[in-house]
């Protein structure tokens, strides 16, 4: 059955998740699962291992409580439509492979395998020193506007979740390449062949396509995550491109902006500005942001610009996909361990809301 066809809410392939032995049994086989990769409001990310042919998997385990089976699908949709539209570019597919879903209904979850990547582009920024980051956050945030370029073309698609969490990165040892691809499309938006699909409940009847919206998300987020180490050099870039015009009046998004009379740090209030359809940030348009970029890093000048998607970033430490970088000693730690595990639980202040939050700021956005 092709995995299109799997998406019909009426005919989910059954899988079933023991977490005591270590085990997935989905159609397609069976699979050992391994390290503990992330965790976010709705799901948790493991790796797993086919028990025939040894070939490595990421699982995502998405609990239904609080989530509608139709959004999920929704959401697997958008995955294949970015998969397809890009898989023939170079170093594409700029997202993981997607490979099959199937529901659990013994412990009402669903279950996503895809490919899996090498590690969160967020450890890397938190990891990395002042000096690092300022060549590995202007080469990703480069590729990052080529990749969003790319996809806005051919699909109006905006992610609508664009942060250092939802980044993923390869690094080649041999080669120096840092490749990237974007993950987790809950609320994303896209619109293909006339129709647009949203993929999670909570931005429905919004406007899909804002065109400077991700990467100013993204920027923002960069830029006041005091876990990030940023030059003042790269800091001064982030606060121009975060300082542009919004009815009419200048806002400078990192401090306050149009009605909000107080720094913009809440999870709510930074959504909630960037939805709206009257914001435009000619800043964070990807061809804009990629020469701002250029020119920081003084690599590239003037018409020699091209559609690079992959760097060469020389001594970038880095972790097997079983491992994390703890930034403080520059160590890999084994993520199922217990410091392995503490590390990679994120801060509440950066990461993604609970549901009992997005509840309440869907109830203050109703009432603005």
């Amino acid at each position: 059955m092709k995995l299109e066809q799997s998406l019909d809410v009426s005919r989910l392939n059954v899988g079933y998740y023991s977490s005591h032995r270590n085990l997935f049994v989905l159609p397609s086989g069976r699979y050992s699962a391994g390290a503990f990769l992330g965790k976010g409001s709705y799901a948790t990310i493991l790796h797993a291992v086919h028990e025939t042919d040894n070939r490595s998997f990421t699982m995502k385990l998405i609990d239904m409580k609080n989530i509608s089976v139709e959004s999920v699908i929704r959401e697997c949709i958008v995955h294949i439509l970015l998969e397809k539209e890009s898989e023939h570019e170079p170093s594409g597919p700029f997202v993981p492979r997607f490979y099959e879903v199937a529901f659990d209904p013994l412990h009402n979850l669903m279950i996503l395998r895809t490919e899996t990547i090498q590690d969160i582009l967020y450890f890397r920024y938190k990891a990395g020193t002042a000096t690092e980051n300022d060549k590995i956050i202007p080469h990703t945030l480069i590729q990052l506007a080529y990749i969003l370029d790319f996809f806005y073309k051919r699909l109006k698609f905006n992610h609508r979740d664009c942060k250092p969490d939802n980044i993923l990165y390869n690094y080649d040892t041999a080669t120096g390449k840092l490749d990237i691809k974007l993950i987790d499309f809950g609320f994303s938006c896209l619109r293909w062949n006339g129709v647009d699909i949203h993929a999670g409940d909570y931005f429905t009847g919004s406007t899909c396509f804002l065109p400077s919206r991700d990467l100013t998300q993204y920027i923002y987020w960069t830029y006041t995550n005091q876990s990030i180490p940023i030059s003042p050099g790269l800091q001064k870039v982030f606060r121009d491109i975060l300082t542009f015009r919004a009815d009419k009046d200048l806002c400078r998004m990192f401090l306050a902006c149009r009605a909000f009379e107080k720094p913009m740090r809440a999870w709510g209030d930074s959504y909630k500005f960037l939805d709206d359809r009257r914001i435009r940030n000619p800043q964070a348009i990807p061809g804009h942001l990629r020469a701002t970029m250029e020119t920081f890093l003084d690599i590239y000048t003037g018409s020699n610009l091209k559609e690079i998607q992959s760097y060469t970033i020389p001594q970038l430490a880095h972790c097997t996909p079983d491992r994390v970088l703890k930034p403080q000693t520059r160590r890999c730690l084994r993520r199922n361990s217990p410091k392995g595990q503490q590390l990679l639980k994120l801060s509440k202040k950066y990461s993604t809301p609970s549901t009992r939050t997005l509840r309440r700021k869907r109830n203050i956005r109703g009432k603005i």
